[in-house]
């Protein structure tokens, strides 16, 4: 339930629950909207079902402004959202007056997802998932983003709103560059405007959003390795033993003199989605660097030859190789650097 927040006289979209489903990858999404109006007018709403690359997938013909308003709408073949590549689609919604001029618009991300949970394991698309949440109670919640008593009651100015939200997509990022793949939250006020957002804004993250405790054993063991509000620093040792430290990004690289051993133990996503980086370096300085894309597919590993230069004076080098997002996303920039190794070799002869 969200506020549309446009009025002409007393004519006013208040509130509009989203509903989204789909089976499998490649088949038929859905989608349910429905809407009410605090005082219907002369007035036609408006929806358009974009992709993420902006491309129309469905649209509904300008509908009379009731007192409730309700509509189907599809999408196929279906993109499913996950926790790797967060693939969002975009509803956007308008209300028009009778010459169909506009009053009013928003757009809301939707993810497409079919989750099931066994035994307090949880399956994202059919496929059993490993959760590293970051868990938190309400309260600790607004602690951390440093809420003031204003912010804590209001969301009816849109200052208050905006820097809100500001802040919140501040902490998710954070989140989501600290090596987690989903946040857990118990509320105390479940009607919360706060609850609403942060509901809306973890799938553009790539985060899980839960509000239950099935998968409890999980979140305790990571509970302990938490460290503060921004945990962009890797997980220590412990945590590594503990079996929970594992990056989101999934990849491992193991690098030599001729080439990198690339593990792939994601569940979605293919290396190629990521840019392949590597460099020699002698004394802090680049010998020789380049970039390339891998093709090593969700669950298997391939050794990939890279072109390093022949090593002509004596001393110690370094075999970097690194993977890097080809775009940018809500929780980094461009080039950001999401999994790495290296070797160390030393060459005791000159050429």
């Amino acid at each position: 339930m969200v506020i549309y927040g446009k009025v002409k006289g007393n004519m006013q979209i208040t509130d509009i629950d989203i509903r989204v489903w789909a089976e499998k990858e490649g088949e038929m999404g859905n989608l349910e909207v429905t809407m009410r109006c605090s005082a219907p007018g002369k007035g036609f709403v408006c929806a358009q079902l974009l992709s993420e690359e902006d491309q129309e997938e469905d649209r509904i013909f300008p509908v009379p402004v009731e007192e409730e308003i309700a509509f189907c709408m599809q999408v196929s073949p279906v993109r499913l959202w996950d926790t790797e590549r967060a693939y969002l689609y975009k509803l956007a919604l308008e209300l028009r007056d009778e010459q169909m001029r506009l009053l009013g618009c928003t757009v809301k991300k939707l993810a497409f997802q079919r989750t099931e949970k066994e035994q307090g394991e949880l399956w994202l698309n059919e496929r059993e998932i490993r959760l590293r949440p970051w868990c938190c109670c309400e309260e600790e919640l607004r602690e951390e983003l440093e809420l003031s008593g204003e912010m804590q009651t209001g969301f009816c100015e849109n200052t208050i709103a905006d820097n809100l939200e500001k802040r919140l997509r501040c902490w998710l990022a954070a989140i989501r560059r600290g090596r987690y793949n989903a946040l857990f939250v118990a509320w105390e006020n479940t009607k919360s405007g706060l609850r609403r957002m942060l509901a809306e804004l973890c799938p553009e993250y790539g985060l899980y959003y839960d509000e239950e405790t099935e998968c409890g054993s999980k979140a305790e063991m990571v509970q302990e390795t938490q460290a503060g509000v921004f945990p962009d620093a890797a997980f220590s040792a412990d945590s590594e033993r503990a079996g929970v430290a594992a990056p989101v990004s999934g990849f491992e690289l193991n690098v030599t003199q001729e080439g990198v051993l690339l593990e792939n133990h994601c569940l979605f996503v293919n290396a190629s989605e990521y840019e392949l980086r590597y460099a020699l370096l002698h004394n802090g300085e680049t010998v020789c660097d380049g970039s390339l894309c891998a093709d090593v597919p969700p669950g298997s590993g391939r050794y990939i030859e890279l072109p390093f230069a022949a090593l002509h004076e004596a001393g110690e080098y370094v075999y970097r190789v690194s993977l890097h997002l080809k775009q940018d996303t809500p929780w980094a920039a461009r080039g950001y650097e999401i999994a790495a190794g290296e070797s160390l070799i030393s060459n005791l002869f000159s050429a």
